[in-house]
């Protein structure tokens, strides 16, 4: 290999690293602001009734997913991944977030529950939604580094 194409295949190696701890940076940040959400639901006083919970629940769940599926990733030979995974599981988040978002205008349209515990559950969805995408940016990373 000529001593361009290291150091083309070494900025390219840098810049995936670099990519995957900045996602990885959010992603904690991303924690932080859920956390803080439901602090403040909490101090509120604001409930959410279970079919919402029930929603929430779901949409973790697809996070949780990301979340593996990142780890995984990470602690494989990165030669061997594909965003395949990565790219089908942020289609199923963002169609579900996309459900849930469909529905909350309805509800909140139609006075399901009170505006603010609307405004929770809508920052919750999202926030989860945004965790999922730097997990998955993660993934997508990991599979450049060979490129």
């Amino acid at each position: 290999a000529s001593e361009h194409d290291l150091s083309h295949r070494a900025s390219l190696y840098i810049s995936s690293m670099l990519r995957i701890v900045d996602n990885l940076e959010s992603i904690g940040d991303s924690c932080n602001q859920i956390a803080i959400t439901i602090d403040n639901k909490k101090r509120a006083g604001s409930w959410f009734e279970q079919d919402l919970r029930d929603k929430l629940n779901v949409m973790f769940e697809y996070v949780r997913e990301s979340i593996v599926l990142m780890d995984e990733n990470l602690h494989s030979n990165y030669s061997e991944i594909t965003a395949e995974k990565a790219n089908e599981l942020e289609e199923k988040i963002n169609t579900y977030r996309n459900k849930l978002r469909d529905e909350h205008t309805e509800a909140i349209k139609n006075n399901v529950y009170p505006y603010q515990t609307g405004i929770y559950y809508s920052s919750l969805y999202a926030q989860f939604e945004k965790l999922a995408d730097f997990a998955i940016n993660v993934s997508e990373a990991v599979e450049k580094v060979h490129d």
